[in-house]
Parts: C-alpha cells; sequence; structure tokens
C-alpha cells in the first residue's frame, strides 16, 4: 500500500494491491481509517494498483477532477457560512 496526503487539498491518496480485497482484516481496517479521516475533513481516494498500472489515464483523470472539485468547494464553503452569519 501507498500513502501520499495532499494536505493544502485534504485530499489522502490510497494504493492498495490486490490483497486489501480479499483479506476481510484489511479491508475493515482501510474502511475504519477512511472514516476516521473523513470525519477530519479529508477526501479519500482509493485506487487498486491494478487499476493504476493499466487504467493510469483514467485513474489521473479522477484524480484531477476531484482536486478540482474540492478546490472549488473549498472556495465557496466560506463565502456561504459568511453569508449566514451576516458578517
Amino acid at each position: 500500500m501507498l500513502r501520499a496526503c495532499a494536505a493544502w487539498f485534504g485530499t489522502v491518496f490510497e494504493l492498495d494491491g490486490g490483497q486489501h480485497l480479499s483479506d476481510p482484516v484489511a479491508y475493515r481496517r482501510d474502511r475504519r481509517k477512511d472514516q476516521l479521516l473523513q470525519e477530519n475533513g479529508y477526501l479519500v481516494l482509493r485506487y487498486l494498483a491494478e487499476d493504476l498500472a493499466k487504467e493510469l489515464d483514467s485513474v489521473l483523470d479522477g484524480i484531477l477532477r476531484a482536486l478540482s472539485a474540492r478546490r472549488n468547494t473549498a472556495a465557496v464553503i466560506p463565502m456561504a457560512a459568511v453569508r449566514r452569519s451576516g458578517a
């Protein structure tokens, strides 16, 4: 497994080997970790190593779309909060 964190986008990238799907303990551990990260405001993008090798363009496109959406959402949310607060 490879893990990378893009703190400036609040995004965590996980790259898993195929064994993660066949090992119930590893699968549950990853789901708990994902939940904890999400509860703390992180977006978790998880890919299989096989997909990265076979579908690199698709994986990279998905990452770019997610980061772009995350950046756009981050820019909008504070303004909405300001408007609600009446400031």
